[in-house]
């Protein structure tokens, strides 16, 4: 995290607290904490603490989602298949979705409930003039 990461999270943390707590299904990062570690004449360095709840045991693909088609595809050899904890981009995910390996199957209630919460988590980015959003998908095996 950098020193304007960090000033400009100082400046909305009442503000997001307010936000994933009003509202649970947010998609917003689970931050519980920030710390600074300095040594001796090194420059100090921020390290953000995350929930995370991905089970490594039974994922099957994960993707940074940023809705770009810049630059958003992890390129492999023909034949070659990623590894479960590879993070791959959006184009990825769109091959996945016209390929055979179909994994993704929301009902249209939960892809009504993710696209309001998306849209109240990016509303309350752009009050606060932040435009970077990534969302990591983690798709994990259900038996």
């Amino acid at each position: 995290m950098t020193e304007s990461d960090l000033a400009t999270f100082d400046k909305i943390f009442e503000e997001y607290c307010g936000h994933v707590c009003k509202y649970h299904n947010s998609l917003l990062a689970r931050i519980y904490g920030i710390f600074t570690i300095q040594k001796d004449d090194m420059v100090p360095v921020h390290l953000i603490l995350m929930g995370n709840t991905m089970k490594t045991r039974y994922l099957k693909r994960v993707f940074d989602l940023k809705g770009s088609m810049v630059n958003r595809e992890v390129r492999f050899a023909p034949g070659e298949q990623p590894k479960p904890s590879c993070t791959l981009k959006d184009k990825n995910l769109l091959s996945y979705r016209n390929g055979t390996d179909k994994f993704i199957n929301f009902s249209s209630k939960d892809i009504g409930a993710i696209v309001r919460q998306m849209k109240k988590d990016s509303e309350f980015l752009q009050r606060k003039n932040i435009m970077d959003y990534s969302l990591l998908f983690a798709v994990e095996y259900n038996s």
